[in-house]
């Protein structure tokens, strides 16, 4: 469970630099 929640932080963490990137406003601006 540990590291499954690590996976999903690192996950989110990839998501968000992702959208900076990409310019793309987070899913609560939809």
């Amino acid at each position: 469970l540990e590291l499954n929640k690590k996976g999903f932080n690192l996950a989110r963490r990839t998501i968000t630099k992702y959208r900076k990137k990409l310019n793309i406003p987070s899913s609560r601006n939809r």
